[in-house]
């Protein structure tokens, strides 16, 4: 849905460019909110519109650029707007990290080899995993080659500017909608994944279409070109099918990608809150004794609060309380968020409300009010 909102924005932003008719501009704005609502991607829809009119549309010029870019203001609120949202959600569940100066320049470094790995697991997408917990530290060679392979490719294309503008123009295009998840804003391991290059795969495969139709029109290469164009696209097909079958089976999918990166604490991580979600849909389907070792295997994998906040769940279920409060004081030991922590404490003051124990009750709910304060105060 973010892809189809972010196309048509493009789409009714060029037939306002044509018309100037103001339903298309409002219309388009309003398809850029959609898309940034859908998937935090969108954030980048700015930079692709005011690149869009550097080339193909020339409307950047010495007299106009100030214009130009007073438009895009409403395209950078919604961002901006996006990109506040994202921070606060994160902020709630204890996944945003402070970055600081080193950390960006370290980033930076390593993007070149973020854009490479990408492009070359989509031309030849072998030993795919729903993420890549990728150690670029310790790969210089991969990071130098990938600088020399991105450096040269831009000398090439600021060369060919003057005839082939398109060109840069694509590069650009393709490194804005890589950067929101490409890994250049983040600090810790870098941490990829294929759901974050689907909008720059779209240009992409326009870049290759171009140049497979430019091969075809060559007399000597034509043919060769035609039956590798043939085999690779059949190719794409046979991985597409078999790999998205996969995603049906959140758990042999995190399998998957812990078969090509053994010992990955993040990829863990999926394992187990694949375990606790498959156990979700057991305890709602009924079955209590599956959902009881799914949630097993899920702490066999990685101790986590939410597994024993899941194994309280189950144990309510049952009507066992006094178990379900002891799973609750587990899930408490592991320092949980604090979004979980009011969970937690709300859960635990119901139970003690059911066995009578007012006293204690009101305490945890003293608790969860406390938390729940906390979070309000924070996103103030």
């Amino acid at each position: 849905m973010c892809a189809s909102f972010f196309l048509l924005s493009i789409l009714l932003y060029l037939k306002w460019d044509q018309s100037q008719s103001q339903k298309y501009y409002c219309l388009s704005i309003l398809c850029a909110l959609c898309a940034g609502l859908f998937k935090a991607s969108a954030v980048s829809l700015p930079f692709v519109i005011i690149l869009l009119d550097y080339y193909p549309l020339r409307n950047i010029k010495k007299r106009t650029w100030k214009k130009k870019i007073i438009e895009k203001i409403p395209y950078i609120i919604v961002a901006g707007l996006i990109a506040e949202l994202i921070i606060v959600i994160r902020h709630q569940v204890n996944y945003l990290h402070p970055m600081n100066l080193p950390s960006l320049v370290h980033n930076l470094i390593e993007f070149p080899a973020v854009i490479t790995f990408y492009l070359s697991k989509t031309i030849l997408p072998l030993h795919l995993a729903p993420i890549y917990p990728l150690d670029l530290t310790n790969n210089l060679m991969m990071i130098v080659f990938s600088w020399l392979f991105t450096v040269g490719f831009a000398v090439f294309a600021v060369i060919n500017i003057s005839r082939r503008p398109a060109i840069l123009s694509g590069i650009l295009l393709f490194i804005i909608l890589l950067l929101p998840g490409g890994g250049l804003v983040r600090s810790g391991s870098t941490v990829l994944g294929d759901r974050y290059v689907l909008l720059a795969d779209i240009l992409l495969f326009f870049g290759l279409a171009w140049i497979i139709i430019k091969a075809l029109h060559s007399v000597s290469f034509r043919w060769p070109v035609a039956a590798l164009t043939i085999i690779w696209a059949a190719f794409l097909v046979w991985k597409t099918v078999t790999y998205t079958a996969l995603w049906d089976n959140a758990i042999a999918l995190t399998h998957q990608a812990y078969d090509l990166y053994p010992q990955s604490k993040i990829i863990e991580h999926f394992m187990a809150g694949a375990y606790n979600n498959t156990a979700l849909e057991a305890v709602a389907q009924g079955d209590l004794n599956q959902a009881k070792k799914y949630l097993k295997q899920s702490l066999a994998i990685k101790p986590e609060a939410a597994t024993y906040k899941n194994f309280a769940y189950l144990s309510i279920k049952q009507d066992k309380l006094d178990k379900a409060i002891k799973y609750y004081q587990k899930a408490l030991e592991l320092k949980p968020a604090l979004n979980d922590l009011v969970t937690i404490h709300y859960s635990m003051s119901k139970i003690y409300l059911r066995k009578g124990e007012t006293e204690k009750a009101d305490l945890e709910l003293r608790k969860a009010s406390m938390f729940r304060e906390i979070i309000i105060r924070a996103n103030r």
